[in-house]
């Protein structure tokens, strides 16, 4: 079960994505000190509120989880502050069954997060956790990989099957762990430089790491860059581990005006 996985404490916040009509929200009330549960759907409102109204550690948004792509909604990290200022030593926590379509800007959203994250447990398409949790050299290894991996551990956990949902998804679905680390996200010296690297190598990822570079930056700035990081020029991206693209970023913003 999604809500046992984390082994909730009372001393958690948790918040939840797409409250539906609250049945993870209720079992994730019994185990965690409270819950901050976000729903976009105008129609269920309503009616979540008078479900979720018996529950007074219960705290329901009802917006778009996300500001942008890359930010949480100040709504949302509003509630969780607040929910957070009631439980001394609060650990901000994510227990949710989030849309798909919404899942990796989610991630990403949750893992630039301040007050950060302890960990997060998410129902995902297996195929978009095999994304954020796959090695270098293989098919799934792309740009969401290395965001999320430079930031975080990932772990897929096991399977959760078509039954546990309604209606019944048409795709497989897993339950995925990331736990942010602060000790990975510190070798990231400038993020909007990291991630302009990590999205100019792999928009032509068929092309080699050269290539790519040559969008962001000079010919012989780029040269001198892979020659002395010690990285084959004709490498692919995929091919690259995720401190090869921490490393260019780095030296990118030196050489670079």
């Amino acid at each position: 079960m999604v809500a046992d996985a984390p082994d909730l404490q009372p001393s958690d916040v948790v918040l939840e994505v797409g409250a539906g009509l609250g049945q993870l929200t209720g079992l994730l009330a019994e185990r965690a000190g409270r819950v901050v549960t976000v729903e976009v759907d105008h129609g269920l409102l309503g009616v979540l509120g008078d479900l979720l109204a018996p529950l007074d550690t219960v705290t329901l948004v009802g917006a778009d989880v996300l500001a942008s792509k890359h930010t949480l909604n100040p709504a949302v990290v509003k509630a969780l502050r607040e929910a957070a200022a009631a439980i001394p030593g609060a650990r901000l926590r994510v227990v949710a069954n989030p849309p798909y379509s919404i899942s990796t800007p989610l991630v990403l959203a949750c893992l630039d997060a301040d007050p950060p994250f302890f960990d997060l447990h998410l129902t995902l398409q297996r195929e978009l956790a095999e994304r954020l949790s796959a090695s270098p050299g293989t098919k799934a290894y792309g740009a969401a990989t290395v965001s999320v991996q430079a930031r975080a551990e990932v772990r897929i956990l096991h399977a959760v099957p078509a039954s546990a949902f309604w209606p019944r998804p048409s795709v497989d679905s897993v339950l995925l762990k990331i736990r942010p680390d602060a000790a990975l996200r510190g070798r990231v010296r400038d993020r909007d430089a990291f991630r302009r690297t990590v999205e100019a190598l792999f928009r032509m990822r068929r092309k080699t790491v050269r290539n790519g570079l040559l969008t962001i930056a000079p010919g012989d700035a780029c040269d001198r860059l892979l020659a002395d990081l010690r990285l084959d020029p004709t490498l692919r991206p995929e091919a690259l581990p995720v401190e090869a693209f921490i490393a260019i970023a780095d030296a990118l913003r030196e050489t670079t005006p």
